[in-house]
């Protein structure tokens, strides 16, 4: 179908005849688009054509997916697709481009589906965040991407509910926001953590992280490793 078409129908029985009902289907003109061009789009657009090329599935929080390709990430929000962690998906799907306060996000649309799209599983479990400075993130770098910020403090600013937490490096610092469960056994504790989090939130101009696992930084010869807090 290449265009919008209204299909009507009826019953016939010698010279009795039933009432019309009706049904439009709406074809939508897609634009093809990669993840890379979504970050060069500032009005939201629906029914994109979202072209894949090895793009790694990094993070699956519930419904809502990270995925890379390259050096640029989109989040799926709310997604109903079967997207595995660290998966590499090749092909195309339809969807809706979002933009939200300089997020990169798509959602599903009617016709959002993996029907053109192949899903090759993957070969590991382990978290593959693209590893980042909090400056970088105060300038909106790495947007809807699984990061890793090196050698920060966890603090806190107020109290109980009024609480609000941070990753903190030097004289910079951002806003913990969702998951904080995993953050406030440490705050304020002196110590520094390797922090793994999904760039997923930009509320009133300021970046926001949500944590997803913490590590402590243990030196070993010239190597180093870490053991993941959840």
């Amino acid at each position: 179908m290449d265009a919008t078409h209204t299909i009507i129908a009826f019953a016939k029985i010698g010279e009795n005849k039933s009432a019309n009902v009706s049904k439009t289907f709406t074809c939508h003109e897609s634009v093809d688009k990669t993840i890379a061009d979504l970050h060069g789009m500032t009005t939201d657009q629906a029914f994109i054509n979202l072209r894949l090329t090895n793009a790694k599935v990094v993070y699956v929080d519930a419904k809502n997916v990270y995925i890379r390709e390259g050096d640029k990430a989109v989040l799926f929000y709310g997604t109903g697709l079967n997207l595995p962690l660290n998966s590499t998906l090749n092909g195309s799907l339809i969807c809706d481009y979002d933009y939200r306060n300089k997020l990169i996000e798509v959602r599903d649309n009617s016709a959002t589906n993996l029907d053109h799209v192949t899903v090759t599983g993957a070969t590991t479990t382990a978290l593959d965040p693209s590893v980042t400075t909090v400056g970088d993130i105060l300038q909106f770098n790495k947007v809807s991407d699984l990061v890793r910020l090196n050698s920060v403090t966890i603090t806190v600013e107020g109290e109980g509910t009024s609480a609000k937490y941070y990753a903190t490096s030097g004289e910079s610092k951002v806003r913990l926001y969702g998951h904080l469960e995993a953050v406030k056994g440490i705050a304020s504790d002196g110590n520094t953590y390797d922090l793994i989090a999904g760039f997923n939130n930009i509320y009133i101009g300021a970046a926001h992280l949500k944590p997803f696992a913490l590590a402590i930084p243990v030196a070993v010869g010239e190597t180093r490793y870490a053991t993941l807090i959840l």
